[in-house]
């Protein structure tokens, strides 16, 4: 069978612990709307390329330039 990578993570979101009369919040989005920006962040193509790359996961298909950079 080929190797499986797994990798785990977790992120402590906070809310705002001053008092909203002493300081407006700077973030409106709820907990699970702000781990899904840093999901979206974290995916892109890019770097997910730039972590194949990197630990050269890919050797055969890296090769052959099936794993171009976006255009964008």
């Amino acid at each position: 069978m080929p190797p499986v990578y797994e990798a785990s993570a977790k992120i402590l979101v906070e809310s705002q612990l001053i008092p909203i009369d002493l300081a407006q919040p700077t973030v409106t989005a709820n907990a699970l709307e702000r781990v899904q920006a840093i999901e979206q962040r974290l995916m892109t193509r890019d770097n997910l390329l730039d972590i194949v790359r990197k630990f050269d996961l890919f050797p055969a298909f890296e090769s052959r330039n099936r794993l171009p950079k976006s255009s964008t």
